[in-house]
């Protein structure tokens, strides 16, 4: 999770909003939500990376209406500070071959082989299909 301006520290938090990044959250149908609740971390500025290589499609749907839609759950408390809570469900899943995968699932499947001690779980897009496989 990136930092972002902080005025004065608040340690836990990913920091507020500042004249380079501007923070919203939003829930249904791209909704801003209230202080204090749960949404979708939206952000945008100068500083903001201006999309995925060669993905048209994933920039179209991340990059709705001038804003990036990370894909991580915050909130904001009445301060302005942003608190990251946790990934959303649907950036977890993986779909090789159709099939639904979610990586913690692949992962403690690996694990279990007692000549693992540690792995990474992603997605790799492949061009040449359109689409995604276990790396």
């Amino acid at each position: 999770m990136t930092t972002f301006c902080t005025y004065t520290e608040k340690p836990g938090s990913a920091g507020k909003e500042c004249p380079l990044i501007k923070i919203k959250l939003v829930y249904e149908y791209d909704r801003t939500v209230e202080t204090g609740k749960e949404g979708e971390i939206c952000v945008r500025g100068p500083v903001v990376f201006l999309g995925y290589w060669n993905l048209e499609h994933d920039n179209h749907y991340a990059f709705r209406e001038g804003w990036h839609h990370t894909g991580d759950i915050g909130r904001l408390d009445e301060n302005g500070y942003l608190w990251y809570v946790k990934r959303k469900s649907e950036k977890e899943l993986i779909k090789p071959g159709g099939e639904n995968v979610y990586p913690a699932e692949g992962g403690k499947a690996i694990l279990e082989n007692s000549c693992c001690v540690n792995i990474l779980v992603q997605k790799l897009h492949l061009p040449q299909t359109g689409m995604e496989d276990l790396f």
